[in-house]
């Protein structure tokens, strides 16, 4: 998003197997941060010095990637998404946690009831 207008989402299925939530939560969050970190290079053209910031509702996913967990289950996945820690480290990319039901990017992916898809709609500028 920039500003509150939606200018990237994507919604697919996974195509890996993962053998835990966090580890399904965790390739999802780099998939989006390789999305955001393409957006960053863009927006390096058209503004000084744009701040991307991911908003995820998965502490375990977050803390993986921030705090690089290296335990025996993650060590893999860490040696995969190496850049994304990298970006992380120098401050080209921030992670925040936020509540699921703050979680604006489920209006595009997820089938939401009419209320919270009203909700979600106004939140975004959208129509």
């Amino acid at each position: 998003m920039h500003g509150s207008n939606p200018i990237a989402w994507q919604s697919k299925r996974q195509t890996t197997l993962d053998y835990s939530t966090a580890q399904a939560k965790y390739m999802d969050l780099s998939f989006a941060a390789k999305e955001t970190l393409c957006l960053y290079h863009l927006l390096l053209d058209i503004l000084k010095n744009p701040k991307p910031t991911l908003f995820y509702d998965n502490k375990t996913a977050i803390g993986i990637l921030t705090e690089c967990m290296n335990r025996k289950q993650t060590r893999h996945l860490i040696r995969d998404f190496n850049t994304i820690n990298d970006y992380i480290a120098v401050g080209k990319l921030q992670l925040k946690w936020i509540l699921t039901n703050e979680q604006l990017g489920d209006v595009m992916t997820k089938s939401l009831g009419k209320i919270k898809h009203g909700e979600f709609v106004k939140q975004i500028n959208a129509f």
